[in-house]
């Protein structure tokens, strides 16, 4: 009955992230974009970085020169993979 209600078999967070994007490019402009699917050297540095400490937003921004909008979107990414996760004070750490 979920199905017939429109529900969607979700394997990973690149299927919730595929669906959101719409409301994303809404939300940021249509040059906002989702971070590639699959690792890469600045998801790599963000993860180096949050292992030495818990950083905010725009501490993380300052180390690589990212605007917060792409950013942010990388971010979430790596949350839904369980690589990080933000505190309720809003700082980013490594899981």
């Amino acid at each position: 009955q979920l199905i017939q209600n429109g529900a969607k078999l979700v394997t990973g967070s690149d299927d919730i992230l595929v669906d959101l994007e719409p409301c994303i490019r809404t939300l940021f402009g249509s040059s906002a974009s989702l971070p590639p699917p699959d690792g890469n050297d600045t998801d790599d540095v963000i993860l180096k970085l949050l292992a030495k400490e818990p950083l905010y937003l725009d501490e993380i921004g300052g180390h690589l020169g990212d605007e917060t909008t792409g950013l942010h979107l990388r971010l979430t990414q790596l949350e839904l993979k369980g690589l990080i996760k933000r505190t309720l004070g809003g700082r980013y750490v490594r899981t």
